[in-house]
């Protein structure tokens, strides 16, 4: 059960209750918070699982809108009815003593005193948070965020913010694994210049084999791709890591050498260099996008990935295409000769 529970009317402010549990979750997780339309499900007891949820969690959010006061049923005003939800909701939680914030949506006021039953009075008494429709929508929100970490110490992480500095730096995706970008292969085929750096490559390179043979063949594409050279010391590294010896570490890469050079039935269109130094990534770098991958010395099967756009000027995809072609100058042709 969540430790913030969210009381709201469906039909009084139900978008701005759904923005702020979205809000919510990004902050302190989606397990922290609970409210009825996502937490219950289809033929349960609905009364019996708001009250089990109101007595696990720490605090209760009242979002009050402009029809919070005034919503009407067949018997009136819904709040003066004794089995309205929402009144339950917030009696339960004050005869309780959970502590409760109103917070209110859509420039919603404060209810008066002598406007709520005798059991909801406790309700004026408390400061309440404003959360705006405007701009003002992020302040309010995080003013609430400091208020709910204050009294249930629950700790959260901003979020927001985080998104905020991602699309300044371009950054457009985050993948637990390599595999699950579907966008790559399509990026491989229409970019005009692609570049692929890696340490042997060997199962990437021959999973693609057939689309990098087909970029190949077009004359109007220029593909780079840099592994690491069998001359080069971090060989050794490798070596420890994948717990392979030094001959195995080697014919992985002569394997990816050589798929490139059965695919490559236009060597003037595809470099195959080899790189000497410490290499902690896997990069697919495109004219969209570069598809970054940083290395892990731990065995877990496929890398996690981030993605960055082109398009953010100021962005990281411009230094990271920058240090590639550097690796890429630096780096030295292969040959057969250098797998003897």
């Amino acid at each position: 059960m969540g430790a913030i529970f969210i009381s709201y009317r469906r039909e009084d402010s139900q978008n701005a209750t759904g923005r702020i549990h979205d809000h919510l979750d990004m902050y302190f997780g989606p397990e922290a918070t609970f409210r009825d339309i996502d937490s219950i499900e289809g033929g349960t007891n609905f009364r019996q699982e708001l009250d089990i949820a109101l007595g696990h969690c720490l605090m209760v959010l009242a979002i009050i809108g402009p029809r919070w006061l005034t919503a009407q049923n067949h018997n009136g005003r819904r709040l003066l009815d004794p089995t309205d939800l929402v009144r339950i909701e917030l009696s339960t939680a004050l005869a309780r003593k959970v502590a409760v914030i109103p917070v209110l949506v859509s420039f919603a006021s404060m209810p008066e005193r002598d406007q709520l039953p005798r059991e909801l009075a406790a309700l004026t008494n408390i400061q309440s948070v404003t959360v705006p429709p405007n701009r003002a929508f992020a302040r309010g929100m995080r003013e609430l965020v400091d208020r709910v970490h204050a009294v249930t110490g629950l700790p959260f992480d901003d979020y927001p913010i985080l998104l905020r500095d991602s699309r300044s730096v371009g950054l457009v995706a985050i993948k637990d694994s390599f595999v699950e970008e579907r966008t790559i292969v399509t990026e491989i085929v229409d970019s005009r210049d692609l570049m692929v750096v890696m340490n042997d490559g060997r199962s990437w390179i021959n999973s693609n084999r057939e689309v990098l043979g087909r970029r190949v063949a077009d004359g109007a594409n220029k593909t780079k791709v840099v592994l690491l050279h069998p001359k080069s010391e971090f060989i050794g590294v490798l070596v420890k890591k994948n717990k392979k010896t030094r001959v195995q570490q080697i014919e992985e890469i002569r394997r990816s050498f050589d798929v490139l050079r059965a695919v490559a039935t236009n060597l003037g269109n595809l470099e195959i260099r080899g790189h000497h130094g410490f290499n902690p990534f896997t990069l697919i770098l495109t004219d969209r996008y570069a598809f970054v991958s940083p290395y892990l010395f731990n065995e877990r099967g496929s890398l996690p990935l981030l993605k960055f756009s082109s398009q953010v000027s100021s962005g990281l995809y411009q230094d990271i295409r920058e240090d590639a072609l550097k690796l890429f100058d630096q780096a030295t042709s292969l040959t057969e000769a250098d797998f003897s």
